[in-house]
């Protein structure tokens, strides 16, 4: 999943803002958020101070803030790993006050201690449902070592010998979706429960993992009155779950199911449809089927005109490659349906042909970016490509950064050609930023002593916040290249690097750990703010009446989503999305990256996927789940948000704990399900 949400978070954005900072004076500052704000930079250096958490461990004062100070501690003891406080939070999975309990068991398991296992099994089947279902999640996040424990726990509950909560059966049905192998047996019993998330949960244990001796049983639920569940039976009836011996009943379920009342069904069907259709295709299918194949083909092709976009675009996507493009299907879904995402997604199959399309030249040539980006792409695919070189010359010269920023990333792979390598330092003297860090991360791939030279003088002059990720991209084309051949750098270079001053955050610090004219960087011990900061941040964002009263509204092309901000258990991460939402970061960009009946991932002002604000975040993991309208950082590894955000279309549990959660959609979910590649984000009203 990290690929698959996978983002740069140190390349440059073309349409960043300068910074303002805020003219509204300082919140005055308690002494207890003093306390606070010390917690809140021990979480962003990574170092535990034990004097300090201690003293919060032990606190017993019945005020609401301070409770959340020592559940904020109890998590931090998970967060860095401080071993030596395992035993503290092992007692405190049994505290009366339930919110502890439950917050240690979830920190036992994001530090994957394994010598927790009893502890967290005895409160998994316990009487608190709270602690009970973190504490189940916990022994999933243990895998294999918590086995037992969670196979016990739902023999348990299937008996009746245990009162179970459906929420603590949620939680022990996701622990088991995470064990290989998958617990059939256990979670069969499940399947038919009354409560439809607890259904729903069975047959995503089943499905998510495929696992073949479940399957049978979870397509004989797709007339279950449940939209979740049908969603989860669509998930299973695809070819690499059902295989052979289930594929006629997975068709007759998907005949259905793809014409489903409900839009995220009929998403997950059109794809397993897809899988089952194109199977049958190239393999034949078995004396008796073929009716029912037909049928399903038929009802595959009736999707590309769903009156819902987004199960159109899925459509699109699965069936362009069905199809020949000049096929009267292919022709009447291009002419009926304007959408980008639709039409690119029809293009994309043909050109992946081999056929030479009027339509690439006439994106080409199109007053949006994104297109023509798509034009360039695709003139990589046909068989008369040219060579990499000749067939950028257009798109180097186009007017939009992301358009050129493209056309050096095609260059990458010929990059140490002279010609092509000429080029790309051609394009280190470009307007934009986005353009500049692309060539940077370009070279950096076969980076010279020379191109070294080049990107210091690049980070000197690119000092301001609108150009941060051109340095980012600078230090790591310096890196590589001293990998590559320190011995090439010449002294007046070396000197020049010893006297840079570190900048503040460990991220980018980290990226040249290696390169010894830098290493007095590592010897500077930085948190990646100021106290002052930190104060500021925990007296807006911690206090009772703030964090419970935040909400931003995100003004979109297709309507208004409002989302709840997380404030007390993501408040540097809150802080971050308004404090970029105030200087306009948002405002203007797309969605770029649409996942019908996954995720919608906005925050890239450059629209490529790779853009930033050149500073990383650390991860505020918390108790919040992924649930469906989830709203969360994306990452391109541990501690590496900036910008970019993503919500959550359906539940995803894989995610969990993985990924901060730091608001939540609630209300505009509606429009949330509309959303698709390349639509546009108006502005963000934050408070």
């Amino acid at each position: 999943m990290r690929a698959g949400l996978a983002v740069g978070c140190l390349l440059g954005a073309a349409a960043c803002r300068p910074f303002t900072p805020t003219s509204a004076p300082a919140p005055r500052v308690a002494p207890a958020q003093r306390v606070d704000a010390r917690l809140l930079a021990m979480a962003d250096a990574r170092r535990a101070d034990t004097v300090l958490l201690d003293s919060v461990l032990t606190a017993h004062t019945a005020d609401v803030a301070s409770a959340a100070r020592r559940r904020r501690a109890v998590l931090l003891v998970g967060q860095l790993r401080e071993r030596s406080r395992y035993g503290v939070l092992r007692a405190l999975v049994a505290d009366p006050d339930t919110a502890i309990a439950a917050t240690a068991a979830f920190a036992l398991g994001l530090a994957r201690d394994t010598a927790s296992v009893d502890a967290l099994a005895a409160t998994a089947i316990g009487n608190a449902d709270a602690p009970a279902s973190e504490a189940a999640w916990a022994l999933g996040a243990l895998g294999e070592p918590g086995r037992d424990a969670v196979e016990r726990a739902l023999a348990q509950a299937e008996s009746g010998a245990a009162s179970v909560a459906p929420s603590r059966l949620v939680a022990l049905l996701r622990a088991a979706s995470v064990l290989r192998p998958v617990p059939v047996a256990r979670i069969r019993p499940f399947l038919h429960h009354t409560h439809a998330r607890v259904a729903e949960a069975a047959a995503y244990a089943i499905a998510r993992p495929r696992a073949v001796a479940g399957v049978a049983d979870v397509l004989a639920l797709h007339a279950h009155p449940a939209a979740e569940v049908r969603a989860q039976v669509a998930v299973a009836a695809a070819r690499a779950a059902t295989g052979d011996s289930l594929a006629d009943r997975a068709r007759s379920a998907l005949r259905s199911l793809v014409r489903d009342a409900d839009l995220q069904v009929r998403v997950q069907a059109v794809r397993s449809a897809a899988s089952q259709v194109m199977a049958g295709d190239s393999t034949g299918v078995a004396v008796g089927q073929a009716p029912e194949h037909a049928r399903l083909r038929e009802a595959l092709l009736a999707a590309i005109r769903d009156p819902a976009a987004p199960v159109r675009a899925v459509a699109a996507e699965v069936i362009g490659p069905m199809l020949g493009r000049d096929s009267a299907a292919w022709q009447a879904a291009f002419v009926a349906d304007s959408t980008y995402m639709v039409q690119r997604a029809l293009l994309d199959g043909a050109v992946r042909r081999g056929q030479l399309l009027h339509e690439r030249d006439r994106w080409q040539h199109h007053d949006d970016p994104w297109r023509r980006v798509a034009a360039l792409e695709w003139s990589a695919l046909l068989p008369s490509a040219a060579a990499p070189l000749e067939r950028t010359a257009w798109a180097r010269r186009d007017p939009a950064p992301r358009v050129r920023a493209a056309a050096l990333s095609a260059l990458a792979g010929v990059a140490e050609q002279p010609a092509a390598r000429a080029a790309v330092v051609d394009m280190l003297q470009d307007t934009a930023a986005l353009v500049r860090s692309t060539a940077l991360g370009v070279l950096s791939r076969s980076a010279t002593a020379r191109d070294a030279e080049r990107a210091a003088s690049l980070y000197r002059v690119d000092s301001l916040e609108t150009t941060r990720p051109v340095r980012s991209a600078a230090l790591r084309v310096i890196a590589a290249a001293w990998r590559r051949d320190s011995l090439a750098f010449d002294d007046s270079l070396k000197a020049a690097l010893s006297r840079w001053t570190a900048p503040s955050d460990p991220a980018v610090r980290a990226g040249v750990r290696d390169v010894a004219p830098l290493a007095h960087w590592s010897a500077v011990e930085l948190v990646p703010r100021s106290v002052a900061e930190y104060e500021r941040i925990a007296a807006r964002w911690l206090s009772t009446s703030s964090a419970t009263a935040s909400r931003a509204r995100l003004h979109t092309a297709r309507g208004v989503i409002t989302l709840d901000l997380l404030a007390s258990d993501a408040p540097v991460t809150v802080d971050n999305f308004v404090q970029l939402a105030r200087r306009g970061w948002f405002d203007g960009t797309r969605f770029h990256r649409v996942i019908p009946g996954f995720v919608a991932q906005d925050g890239d002002p450059t629209g490529t996927g790779s853009g930033g604000p050149g500073t990383t975040l650390r991860d505020e993991l918390n108790r919040h789940r992924y649930e469906r309208g989830a709203v969360g950082m994306a990452l391109s590894g541990p501690d590496t948000g900036g910008s970019q955000y993503f919500l959550t279309l359906t539940p995803q549990p894989h995610l969990d704990g993985g990924y901060t959660v730091f608001a939540r959609v609630v209300d505009g979910l509606r429009v949330m399900d509309e959303l698709l590649l390349g639509d546009r984000i108006l502005r963000v009203e934050v408070p």
